[in-house]
């Protein structure tokens, strides 16, 4: 049994009508763009300083929350920093920057 697309076409149209209404598989709610950075902040929060669920981030001031975020990723960099030069000092002239780093590492745990 061969059908053209019109004759296939005129068998569903005859069995369901012409309008078929569709139901959503899930309820989605329209959420605008802010309210989605102001959660994506909240969870970034939550995500660098466990102590925080999302229940207490929210009653934080977007001062605050900016300040958080802020430290975390300066701290982020600081410590990507710190790993770029052990993993390049081997490779300094004599193993200059080896050296250098020891000492500055020995700095910090004395003070």
């Amino acid at each position: 049994m061969n059908e053209s697309f019109d004759e296939a076409s005129a068998r569903v149209r005859a069995i369901f009508g012409n309008e078929v209404s569709v139901k959503p598989v899930r309820e989605q709610t329209a959420s605008s763009d802010s309210e989605n950075e102001e959660v994506d902040l909240l969870t970034r929060v939550c995500y660098f300083y466990p102590q925080y669920t999302l229940e207490d981030a929210e009653q934080l001031a977007s001062t605050q929350v900016e300040a958080l975020l802020w430290q975390a990723e300066k701290q982020r960099a600081t410590e990507m920093y710190h790993m770029t030069l052990i993993a390049a000092a081997p490779y300094s002239k004599k193993g200059k920057m080896v050296k250098e780093l020891l000492k500055k590492y020995e700095e910090i745990i004395k003070s």
